[in-house]
C-alpha cells in the first residue's frame, strides 16, 4: 500500500532525502515536487487552474503544461523551472502541447 500524499513530507524528512529516482522529464518533476509538499493531484490541480485530469496527463507526460501554468508551478513550488519546448504541429490554442512535442528542462 502506499502512504497518502500528505505522509510524502514527513517520509523524505526521516529518511534524510528522497530516495525516489531523479525526475528527468518535466511529468515526473511536478510529481516529484507536489509529493515533497504533501499534495494531492487534485489540490495542486486548484492551485494551478487546472482540473485533475490535466494534471494526470502532465505527470504522465501525456501533455505538456503551457507557458501560464509553468509559471503557476514554479511560483507554487518556489523552484526555478526552465522548460524549452521546440515548435511543434501538435501545439494547441490554450497553451498546451501533446505528446510528442519535443520539450525539455534546461
Amino acid at each position: 500500500m502506499r502512504p497518502a500524499a500528505r505522509y510524502w513530507p514527513a517520509i523524505i524528512a526521516l529518511l534524510g532525502h528522497d530516495h525516489s529516482p531523479q525526475p528527468e522529464t518535466v511529468g515526473e518533476r511536478i510529481r516529484a515536487a507536489r509529493r515533497k509538499d504533501g499534495l494531492t493531484a487534485k489540490a495542486l490541480a486548484k492551485v494551478v487552474g487546472c482540473d485533475r485530469e490535466t494534471l494526470a496527463k502532465w505527470e504522465q507526460n501525456q501533455r505538456e503544461p503551457g507557458q501560464e501554468s509553468i509559471a503557476r508551478l514554479t511560483a507554487m513550488f518556489g523552484v526555478g523551472w526552465k522548460i524549452r519546448c521546440a515548435p511543434s504541429e501538435a501545439s494547441t490554442g490554450g497553451g498546451a502541447s501533446k505528446a510528442g512535442t519535443n520539450c525539455q528542462m534546461v
